[in-house]
């Protein structure tokens, strides 16, 4: 599957690609440590600025389609490559359904975390909580898991909460819920000033591609850009630093519905 097949399915701009990478290579991109993955992330660190995020407009929403497309990865890749730049860093696991951000830095999932602030029961200093080895990087983690997640959203306090990391971090990165199964993007794109919304090789179902244009025309992401995940290398180089090189699958989209053309 070539990228141009991918921009023919919808209009929202493709601005930067991740490699697959196999289990045995480190998910997170390593402080003091040269590697693909980290030159991947400056790649789509520069292209931020393509969707305006700047000085005045930095707070970024993650999302995907479907479940295993590599949304929690980019947010937290994204975050570190960032804080290596010396920005300071809030990275929030808004996915109150099924967050991975945590499990990604090793942290304890019963950590006070948005949940609980959003339902009274945790301060902003009680969630907001900085990450062991990585400088100018925090997090604020998923937190209780309750039973009526979605409706936490809808709480005002989300606001306040992104209006005072706003004057505290240089950058804020939020990773939310899968739009195909749960509606919290929707609602937490309206305090963010971009989207980046993840398509996974062999993972997304091509009709959902063909189908995006008209849900965000129905449901607006702010300002969505798309990042492609699981692109395989081939041809005259090794690396996909310069010309010349081809995509290929990436990891099969093992439950996908039966008739469903994958990309």
């Amino acid at each position: 599957l070539y990228r141009q097949n991918l921009e023919s399915l919808t209009s929202i701009p493709v601005i930067g690609e991740m490699s697959f990478m196999g289990k045995k290579v480190s998910k997170l991109i390593e402080p003091g440590k040269r590697s693909l993955l980290a030159e991947e992330f400056r790649k789509i660190r520069v292209a931020l600025h393509y969707l305006g995020i700047d000085q005045s407009k930095r707070k970024i929403l993650v999302t995907s389609s479907i479940p295993g497309e590599g949304k929690s990865y980019l947010a937290a890749n994204l975050a570190i490559s960032n804080a290596l730049a010396g920005k300071k860093v809030v990275l929030i696991d808004a996915d109150l359904h099924k967050p991975g951000l945590s499990e990604l830095f090793g942290k304890q999932t019963q950590d006070p975390g948005l949940s609980d602030y959003l339902s009274d029961e945790a301060s902003i200093e009680m969630v907001l909580q900085p990450l062991d080895g990585f400088k100018n990087l925090h997090l604020i983690s998923c937190g209780y898991m309750h039973d009526a997640p979605s409706e936490l959203l809808l709480n005002e306090k989300m606001g306040a909460l992104i209006k005072q990391l706003d004057s505290q971090f240089d950058l804020i990165i939020v990773d939310s819920a899968p739009t195909q199964l749960i509606t919290d993007a929707y609602v937490l794109t309206a305090f963010c000033d971009a989207t980046l919304y993840v398509v996974r090789h062999a993972h997304t179902p091509k009709i959902v591609l063909k189908r995006l244009d008209n849900t965000i025309e129905i449901n607006p992401l702010n300002n969505p850009g798309i990042v492609f995940n699981g692109v395989k290398n081939r041809g005259f180089f090794n690396s996909n630093y310069g010309y010349g090189y081809d995509y290929m699958y990436g990891k099969a989209y093992h439950n996908q519905p039966s008739g469903t053309k994958k990309t």
